[in-house]
């Protein structure tokens, strides 16, 4: 197992995009030679597609999404990594979604509360139930899970584009 704690692994191992290419490439291979796994930490979304297999999304320290990778590009569950995949710039003109611009302040990592959703002081769906009580991962079809009391309300289609201004 390679384990990465860099906050930018990939240009922390190189100083060029060409020289990211092998490396990424490079570690592809040895995982799929030797059948390794990588516990990779990274904040580039374009990387984690590429590279990953399985997808943990974190939002002030706590699992709240948990996808194989194509399921969680394809349909987020949970309202901050919808908002998170927003973020992500398109490749092609045709695929670029609005960004979906969270309000609020982040509450505090230092001492959240043990029955409020950590992601309640931003979400656009948040009411009083997310406030009395903490979201559990919850399993989900096509191996998703999500910590979110209003998940079915994210999981769009693939072939639908959030739009939310």
């Amino acid at each position: 197992m390679y384990f990465s704690n860099e906050k930018k692994p990939v240009q922390s191992m190189c100083s060029s995009f060409r020289e990211a290419q092998v490396i990424l490439r490079f570690l592809e291979d040895l995982k799929n030679r030797l059948g390794m796994s990588y516990l990779f930490v990274s904040h580039d979304l374009n990387v984690v597609r590429l590279l990953c297999q399985r997808v943990l999304v974190m939002y002030l320290g706590k699992i709240v999404e948990a996808d194989p990778v194509a399921e969680l590009f394809e349909r987020p569950r949970h309202p901050y990594t919808k908002a998170l995949l927003s973020a992500v710039p398109a490749v092609e003109k045709g695929d670029r979604t609005e960004r979906i611009r969270l309000l609020g302040e982040p509450m505090s990592p230092i001492d959240p509360s043990p029955n409020l959703c950590r992601f309640y002081s931003r979400c656009p769906k948040a009411d009083a139930f997310c406030q009395s009580e903490m979201p559990a991962l919850r399993p989900y079809t096509g191996g998703a899970e999500a910590a979110c009391h209003y998940p079915e309300e994210y999981a769009e289609p693939p072939e639908e584009k959030v739009r939310i201004a």
